[in-house]
């Protein structure tokens, strides 16, 4: 079952920077015509494509400009980030019993940070061409921003969870009581970001053991 879970991801993964790399070549190819016209689909969005010499938006603002090794630098380091977010997706989701498929919002995570790699290993500045109100984007980005705001939704859901747990658990507690409390729960998250998956299970039981 985890195999097939795992190769469920790769797929997802696939899927999305295959569709990257589709929409880049096609904008390529159409790139004189799609310039010279874009394409308007309404009077907020249309599809005019242009080359990202400024690397980010971020280095725009900042005038820092197309730094390659810096750009490639921030790309491992949102996946590195990427792989922290998930491995706490994966200790909430199963202290909580929650569904799996929440792993599915941090794949989407995963693909810009691939994809920005792949684009700057090949030399090429990356290609924005979906224009909205001015600002200008590629499939990366709006992966971004889907993962961005899944994950507001995911931290929302999570934090009503853990406050009904907390609430229900610190019935008839007092306030340093309640204070220890939330440090010992705490700690044992981090403390499971560097146990394997095997373990989580016997340490949650141990917790609620001791936290009765």
């Amino acid at each position: 079952m985890k195999a097939q879970r795992s190769k469920g991801h790769v797929l997802f993964i696939s899927i999305l920077f295959c569709t990257a790399v589709f929409l880049d070549i096609v904008i390529y190819i159409y790139y004189d015509e799609l310039y010279r016209q874009p394409i308007v689909i309404n009077k907020w969005i249309q599809i005019s494509p242009i080359y990202n010499k400024s690397g980010t938006w971020l280095h725009e603002k900042m005038g820092i400009g197309y730094l390659f090794w810096l750009l490639y630098l921030e790309s491992i380091l949102s996946l590195i980030l990427l792989a922290v977010i998930t491995r706490y997706m994966e200790i909430q989701i199963c202290f909580f019993k929650l569904s799996p498929k929440w792993l599915y919002l941090a794949d989407i995570g995963v693909v810009p940070g691939c994809y920005r790699m792949f684009t700057r290993a090949r030399g090429a500045y990356t290609l924005d061409y979906l224009q909205i109100n001015q600002m200008v984007y590629d499939f990366s980005d709006l992966c971004i921003g889907v993962f961005a705001v899944g994950i507001f939704i995911w931290v929302m859901w999570v934090s009503w969870l853990f406050y009904q747990y907390r609430k229900e658990k610190q019935i008839g507690m007092n306030f340093i009581e309640r204070m220890v409390w939330g440090i010992q729960f705490r700690r044992m998250m981090v403390r499971l970001m560097f146990l394997p998956r095997i373990q989580w299970q016997r340490e949650f039981k141990k917790w609620e053991a001791n936290s009765k």
